[in-house]
């Protein structure tokens, strides 16, 4: 049986039917005044000043030293919500670590999302497609974090279950 080669095919031209066509002349004069217009727009907005940038900077650094204060707090004495959802803050470093990250998610979406509730962490589902996307957002990283904790748990249980069965002469 012998086999035959076929004969190649032409490429299809299609790129040429997918290239952008020159814009016809009342489309170029629109995107030219279009143009024009935002430009004007941009020229006549005041410029930043110095001033204002530097009010920016103080302002941003009185709220990330709040947001520090805050939860400097969470961690001493954690609020209800917080150890609702997480639980009390562990003493083992690699748990609070994890913790810590789980207070800060739901303490951020809290400021954001103006939940001022103490017993509820998120609060009843928001109506607007933006605010239920970030409520999931930070209910996915919280249950993230919930899992961690849960893992991390269970290894140092393990751990301490096997130096204990070795300390007794018996291996697991």
């Amino acid at each position: 049986m012998r086999l035959e080669a076929r004969p190649q095919q032409q490429p299809t031209r299609s790129w040429r039917r997918q290239r952008p066509r020159p814009e016809s002349e009342p489309q170029r004069s629109l995107i030219e005044e279009s143009l024009a217009r935002h430009r004007a727009e941009r020229e006549a907005l005041p410029p930043v000043r110095e001033e204002a940038r530097r009010e920016l900077a103080a302002v941003e650094e009185v709220l990330a030293s709040r947001e520090r204060t805050a939860a400097a707090a969470a961690r001493i004495v954690p609020p209800p919500y917080l150890v609702a959802e997480l639980g009390p803050r562990p003493g083992d470093r690699t748990e609070a670590r994890a913790w810590d990250r789980g207070a800060g998610v739901i303490e951020t979406y809290r400021r954001e999302s103006g939940v001022s509730d103490p017993a509820s962490a998120f609060a009843p589902e928001p109506d607007g497609g933006a605010a239920k996307a970030r409520r999931r957002n930070a209910v996915g990283r919280t249950e993230r974090v919930q899992r961690q904790l849960r893992e991390v748990a269970v290894s140092r249980e393990v751990r301490e279950r096997s130096a204990e069965h070795r300390s007794h002469g018996l291996e697991l």
